[in-house]
């Protein structure tokens, strides 16, 4: 008996062991998108590959000004689950996807060999194995299709502004994603210099379920219908938002 107690309490404690070292894939409620506004994430990252290189890209296509961070599965709100175990996918494949696609989106992964740090593999080990529904190709590629709709939605209506109102760029979010209002658009600013550096919404996790033929044809009005309010903003922007 005291023989079997023991035996029950080592593999208790090789099973703590084993948890502490990650969460356990598919355990979380939420999904955060992170969007980043690259004039602004580059005015604090000069030293990055794709920042030096960004007034060249911003001249010939304004579209990078908004660019993809990542998609994390979140818990009660918060951005610290990841580096999961128990998944179901391997770790990083830098050849299973369309690179040239993934490049307009993260331009960081174009200077994956260059930097030495690698975005998208980090954000597929920390955060997009922590999903059970998408491999490492639908992962990103379905978050393209959600930076499509912030494209469409923000770009041309900010490439000629230096700066906005907050309230006038809370206005432009909620009329192109329709039934929203500010608290479930998370705006991230620098303390000091007040420019955006990147828009955080929530989504709620039944996002998996819609359809390829839906991802093809997404819309800001259908991603909006999976956005629900944010806990714990920022609210680190002032009255005055510096774009540029």
């Amino acid at each position: 008996m005291l023989r079997k107690v023991s035996m029950s309490i080592a593999l208790l404690s090789i099973s703590a062991a084993v948890y502490a070292n990650g969460e356990r894939a598919g355990e979380f409620d939420t999904y955060k998108l992170a969007i980043t506004w690259a004039p602004g994430f580059c005015a604090e990252n000069l030293d990055k590959q794709e920042c030096q290189n960004l007034d060249n890209m911003l001249n010939k296509d304004y579209n990078y000004a908004v660019s993809l961070h990542g998609l994390w599965p979140n818990v009660n709100g918060s951005t610290t689950y990841g580096d999961c175990i128990d998944t179901k996918f391997s770790k990083y494949n830098p050849s299973s996807f369309n690179n040239l696609l993934l490049n307009y989106y993260e331009p960081a992964a174009k200077y994956c060999d260059i930097s030495g740090f690698c975005l998208p593999e980090h954000e597929w080990n920390k955060h997009g194995t922590c999903q059970l529904t998408w491999d490492q190709p639908e992962f990103f590629y379905v978050q393209t299709k959600m930076i499509d709709t912030f494209r469409k939605s923000l770009v041309d209506k900010l490439e000629n502004k230096d700066s906005i109102r907050k309230q006038d760029l809370y206005n432009l979010l909620i009329e192109n994603f329709k039934g929203k209002n500010k608290n479930d658009f998370d705006l991230i600013c620098n303390d000091k210099t007040g420019k955006i550096k990147e828009i955080r919404i929530t989504l709620n996790k039944n996002i998996e379920n819609i359809s390829d033929d839906e991802w093809r044809t997404l819309t800001p009005s259908d991603l909006s219908s999976y956005i629900i309010p944010t806990n714990n903003l920022h609210k680190n922007c002032g009255d005055n938002i510096v774009l540029k």
